[in-house]
């Protein structure tokens, strides 16, 4: 088995599915991801009672012994949440009363908001930004199934291939999946009506503020897309904590939904009441833009840069609400789950 040293002294020995995974210290309570880089044995006790090893090898100072109990599973804090389910919902509601959160929440509004409106290059600007906006969401899921309080900070990292395109790829790939029906459905529309598929690519350009026009072009299709979404809340949880091969496992994913039916519920309300909360705002938005036209150049522009903002600001909130809301899903019901995945 795998062995990793934290940086307080203790060392662990962990099994070979559990490499990549996040897992808690239970000497100090950092966090670290469990990978494959450091080598050796830890000594393990034949009872319940802790016993030395002798050299060879010496066991550096600092480092505990772990009983055999403790390494029959990966090392992943399994304790119940020390906040209940209804206390970490509405902490996600509030999470802007954290400075730091604040801090980090503003820096994406700015980013989203001012970088995409650059002039010349705006939409090359605004087509990164998109993709690391992508991996950021992706990073609040993980971090809240985690049991994590606060933003994550990975975003910003300086590993690219990590912090940046793993999760990005993970997060349009979950999408690619819940959608793949409505794809489909397109694809067998457009044989017969040219425009159609074109017609629904204009409109999925908007976001969530598209669903209502998606409706009023075809209601087979609105269904799909939203049975898509309905779904899409556990399989993004199925990539993030066991990777898109999980995917596979239609049947754990059915006992999983069965058994933990009422929390997925609550989740799916969250995440619709976000959505149209979203649509809502940009529809609003683009009213008062079409009904500011004729002001001068200066004002409208200056008006539309203000209003554009703001809508940002709201989507922003509303996607870390929603995103914490399915990974809080797994963090409080995960014993509910068909996999054990911690």
């Amino acid at each position: 088995m795998p062995t990793i040293h934290c940086k307080c002294g203790a060392a662990y020995r962990f099994p070979e599915s559990a490499v990549g995974r996040r897992a808690r210290c239970k000497k100090c309570g950092s966090e670290f991801r469990l990978e494959e880089d450091d080598i050796g044995t830890i000594p393990i006790a034949n009872d319940l009672e802790p016993a030395p090893v002798a050299p060879p090898p010496a066991i550096p100072s600092g480092h505990v012994i772990i009983e055999t109990e403790e390494v029959s599973e990966p090392l992943v804090d399994r304790t119940l949440p020390s906040h209940g389910y209804g206390q970490s919902i509405l902490w996600t509601i509030l999470f802007p009363a954290s400075v730091r959160n604040l801090v980090t929440y503003v820096v994406v509004v700015l980013m989203i908001g001012i970088g995409g409106g650059l002039p010349l290059i705006g939409w090359i600007v605004g087509f990164l930004i998109a993709l690391w906006y992508a991996a950021f969401r992706f990073s609040v899921v993980e971090s809240a199934a985690g049991g994590e309080e606060d933003i994550p900070s990975g975003a910003f990292s300086t590993d690219v291939v990590e912090g940046l395109l793993f999760p990005m790829l993970r997060w349009m790939g979950s999408m690619v999946v819940v959608m793949a029906p409505a794809v489909v459905y397109v694809l067998i529309r457009s044989r017969t009506q040219r425009d159609f598929a074109g017609d629904v690519s204009l409109i999925l350009l908007s976001g969530p503020a598209g669903l209502p026009e998606i409706f009023k072009l075809d209601p087979t299709l609105f269904v799909l897309v939203c049975g898509g979404l309905i779904v899409w809340p556990i399989v993004i949880l199925c990539v993030a904590l066991g990777g898109f091969a999980s995917l596979i496992r239609c049947d754990l994913i059915l006992r999983t939904l069965v058994r933990s039916a009422p929390a997925y519920l609550v989740t799916i309300l969250i995440v619709a009441a976000a959505t149209a909360a979203e649509v809502a705002v940009t529809a609003t938005v683009n009213a008062l833009l079409i009904a500011g036209g004729p002001r001068s150049a200066g004002g409208f522009i200056q008006s539309m840069f203000g209003m554009r903002l703001v809508a940002t600001a709201a989507t922003v909130y509303l996607d870390i609400v929603m995103c914490r809301a399915i990974g809080l899903y797994y963090h409080h019901f995960k014993h509910k789950f068909a996999w054990n995945w911690g």
